[in-house]
């Protein structure tokens, strides 16, 4: 498959009630901080592996419609929509009042999946015991 080098711009259909916004959560937490993402006015930025390469998205929302400009695949988007953002998984319903409070405050949140489950581990373990700004460096040599 041929990629493109040069940025691209187009839309994605995310299903409702997905939220750019309070799925990035993390993501605007840790601005500034991590070396693959970044929420900056309204927008996330995401850098990561495509393939044998590296790719990059900016996506914004506006209703159902994620606009995204990237050098990624445009073929893949829907996949990095899914792997990613979480946009397809269908949520639960809680029993537990706290959680089913927390989920009715925040429609739309999914699970931010920015990485493998071992990068997420190495993440979990490194940010434990250090500053989150010393556990973005250690993350990034890791």
């Amino acid at each position: 498959m041929q990629h493109e080098q040069s940025p691209k711009r187009r839309t994605l259909v995310v299903p409702a009630p997905f939220s750019l916004t309070v799925t990035c959560g993390p993501v605007h937490w840790t601005t500034g901080r991590s070396p693959r993402h970044r929420w900056h006015d309204g927008a996330l930025t995401w850098i990561g592996w495509e393939g044998d390469r590296i790719a990059w998205r900016t996506a914004r929302q506006t209703g159902d419609v994620l606009d995204i400009t990237g050098t990624g695949s445009p073929d893949l988007d829907a996949e990095w929509g899914r792997c990613v953002l979480g946009s397809a998984i269908a949520l639960p319903l809680y029993d537990d009042p706290v959680i089913a409070e927390i989920a009715r405050r925040h429609p739309g949140l999914h699970p931010y999946c920015d990485g493998s489950v071992f990068e997420g581990i190495v993440t979990a373990i490194v940010g434990q015991s250090i500053s989150v700004a010393a556990a973005a460096v250690t993350q990034a040599k890791l």
